[in-house]
């Protein structure tokens, strides 16, 4: 009895690795895992577009419309997040936003 009971084991481990290769073929085949491997990448060009948003309004002069709203609206949701460029937070941190902002209202 015990050759068939590790040979049904041994078979359930074959099927085991067999359903996982399956798995990652038809998560590669569905975009599945290039979306998780891209998607940091993705989210660090949208935080980077976030800025030159910023930027673009602090040329139009409205750097302090911007700051004071971000603080008074933004801020309080915003929560510190670790290794920001190893996620998928598609916004920037607001007080890195508000800072550069107020960097914008100094130089002029």
């Amino acid at each position: 009895m015990r050759a068939g009971t590790t040979e049904a084991k041994r078979s359930g481990q074959e099927l085991g690795y067999l359903w996982g290769l399956v798995m990652l073929i038809v998560r590669g085949c569905s975009g599945g895992l290039q979306v998780r491997m891209m998607g940091p990448a993705w989210s660090s060009w949208w935080r980077l577009r976030e800025y030159a948003a910023d930027d673009y309004a602090a040329r139009f002069g409205q750097a302090a419309a911007l700051a004071s709203f971000l603080e008074e609206n933004v801020l309080l949701y915003d929560v510190p997040i670790r290794f920001v460029w190893m996620t998928t937070e598609s916004h920037p941190p607001t007080t890195l936003r508000v800072d550069r902002l107020r960097e914008h209202l100094e130089r002029i």
